[in-house]
């Protein structure tokens, strides 16, 4: 079975009196995570949903088959969430059940972009992207009502990309993608002193973007803290060797 049978493209729908889709937003990403059809996306696209909206998850493999998101259950804290859809309850990879990742450990993350418009008259046109990099930074820093730990990839998270699974290369999941952070590289910088109470400067930066992420253990705090105990155990550390020289 393919990487995308597991995902689901996240749209937030108008609905007409005969339940026709007549507007839609492409929100993001969930996937496939124990069974029975339970699925694991962010916290806040599920907050984007307006009132007069609905929430679907749209099959990625034939972008026609939709299923409502029902049994909804957000973090109380955290940019995380689970809902149950119908259908097969496909098990995607496991997630990691080790208690450390690296700086360096390579992942890839998959996921679709919108490269269509709304309806009426046009058809959802979702294609694939492949990204492909490592943890860029990893250290013990609460973001604020978004994550325990702070998790930095070294690929951005494009629009669409919030709640896609970061995989490993020996099949298992990492981690989830949720935001950005930037920095910046000073390119130029010039100054000029016209007298002594009066300097003008400028400068050229260069922005930086790198992927935030929900790391595999604050995944599996979330689930715990949800009360959801039904997700088996994915490979270990020693299994999966992800020690790396640098830290």
């Amino acid at each position: 079975m393919k990487l995308a049978d597991h995902l689901k493209i996240i749209i937030a729908a108008e609905l007409d009196d005969s339940k026709q889709i007549v507007r839609w937003r492409h929100l993001g990403t969930a996937f496939h995570i124990g069974g029975g059809g339970m699925i694991a996306t962010c916290s806040h696209i599920i907050k984007s949903k307006n009132d007069n909206e609905e929430l679907f998850a749209l099959t990625a493999t034939d972008q026609r088959t939709l299923a409502p998101l029902e049994e909804i259950i957000c973090h109380p804290k955290y940019d995380f969430a689970v809902a149950k859809i119908d259908g097969p309850g496909l098990h995607f990879p496991l997630i990691y059940s080790g208690e450390r990742l690296y700086v360096g450990d390579e992942l890839w993350a998959f996921s679709y972009f919108n490269a269509g418009s709304s309806p009426p008259g046009y058809a959802p046109n979702f294609q694939g992207r492949l990204f492909k990099g490592y943890i860029a930074s990893l250290f013990h820093q609460e973001r604020q009502g978004v994550s325990p730990s702070t998790c930095e990839i070294s690929f951005p998270s494009i629009a669409g990309f919030s709640g896609a699974p970061l995989l490993h290369p020996r099949d298992c999941i990492l981690g989830m993608l949720y935001g950005n952070s930037e920095s910046t590289i000073e390119l130029y910088r010039y100054e000029e002193v016209i007298n002594q109470s009066n300097k003008r400067a400028e400068s050229i930066h260069r922005l930086v973007e790198f992927g935030l992420a929900h790391s595999a253990m604050d995944i599996r705090r979330f689930l715990r803290e949800m009360g959801i105990h039904n997700v088996p155990d994915g490979p270990s550390e020693a299994a999966l060797n992800t020690h790396h020289p640098f830290m």
